[in-house]
């Protein structure tokens, strides 16, 4: 297998048919192909897939998970043989068996730069019921579907990036631990064991992976998810908007009027205005290093005026205004962006 290694960020899924950026390295191909242009014809590309491993459902490209996914609580149960669950001792000694592959697999889904940014990719791209991935939980990566975007992307992604094929491994290998030839039952099994490493683990790394693990959920619909599961909020259209329109008055409105009341007329306002894209390591020499992960900032500060910041959204405006342009950087630093890089690492012309 060819493949190059990613020095930072990522490579498109074909099954996605997303672009994505490419940076590698002085050993790599002076030129990686676009697995997007082959979208519309599947077939030699989910051949070759396919051979890779044939469980991570490659013909299932509109996966319904049927409301099979389990709740935490019933994964305790079943792992310690509680409540409707007879125990089963070859279960937890096939779940005990992946921790070391279940460590390493969490690792590249929650902090590394590569995977995870591609797993937001997969996502969001990888077709699902009703013509649509995780939708807005692009960051997601411990649930039914989302381990099915993930598997179906890095298993495309094998053959073009170690990342990708180490993941694409990892996944595998901790299915075939759980020995269910049903598709559904043995991703279950993938789930069941990531959510027993992140409640069961104490390792330096554990730590780690469950620092950045906070950093890949910060958005409204994540706080809300998160409320739903604890049992504090009921969910259901009604409850969604409810929710939103009351965390709108407690600060998006707030900040609307701020903005309405600073930049009428032809005044202008000093904006200092930060992002959080995702998880990333400390440096190599930090005392924290190998035990926590920091968020994936960037920022940038403008002097914009009302009419700059309510621009109607037209193509041009990234390229016109500052502040539309780091927007714009934000969604690149979170999904990536295809970008060539000779041999020498001389920079080409970008493929935007």
């Amino acid at each position: 297998m060819a493949a190059a290694t990613g020095l930072a960020l990522f490579g498109a899924t074909a099954a996605a048919g997303g672009v994505a950026l490419a940076l590698t390295d002085d050993d790599a191909a002076p030129a990686i192909a676009s697995l997007g242009e082959q979208a519309a014809d599947f077939g030699a590309v989910l051949g070759t897939a396919a051979a890779l491993h044939q469980t991570n459902s490659l013909d299932l490209p509109f996966f319904v998970t049927g409301g099979m996914q389990n709740s935490l609580s019933d994964k305790l149960d079943r792992f310690y043989g509680r409540g409707k669950y007879a125990h089963n001792p070859q279960l937890v000694a096939n779940v005990n068996a992946s921790y070391t592959l279940r460590e390493e697999l969490l690792g590249y889904l929650t902090y590394n730069p590569v995977m995870s940014v591609g797993k937001n990719v997969y996502n969001i791209t990888d077709p699902a019921h009703g013509q649509a991935g995780a939708g807005a939980r692009s960051s997601a990566f411990n649930g039914m579907r989302t381990h099915h975007h993930i598997a179906r992307g890095a298993a495309v992604d094998a053959e073009h990036y170690e990342e990708a094929a180490t993941v694409h491994r990892l996944i595998t290998d901790i299915k075939a631990l759980g020995g269910f030839d049903d598709y559904q039952h043995s991703v279950e099994f993938l789930l069941l064991a990531c959510s027993m490493y992140m409640v069961h683990g104490t390792s330096d790394e554990h730590a780690k992976i469950m620092s950045a693990t906070t950093l890949n959920a910060r958005c409204q619909f994540a706080f809300f998810n998160a409320l739903v599961r604890a049992g504090e909020l009921v969910s259901g259209k009604s409850e969604i908007v409810e929710f939103l329109d009351t965390r709108g008055l407690e600060i998006s409105d707030v900040v609307h009027r701020e903005f309405r009341e600073r930049t009428s007329g032809v005044r202008t306002a000093k904006v200092l205005a930060i992002a959080q894209t995702g998880a990333m390591e400390l440096p190599v020499d930090h005392a924290d290093y190998h035990k926590r992960c920091v968020p994936r900032l960037n920022g940038t500060v403008a002097e914009v005026d009302g009419a700059t910041l309510r621009v109607d959204p037209l193509p041009g405006r990234f390229a016109k205004h500052a502040i539309h342009a780091w927007y714009l950087l934000t969604l690149t630093l979170h999904l990536g962006l295809r970008w060539e890089v000779a041999r020498t690492c001389t920079w080409q012309q970008p493929k935007l």
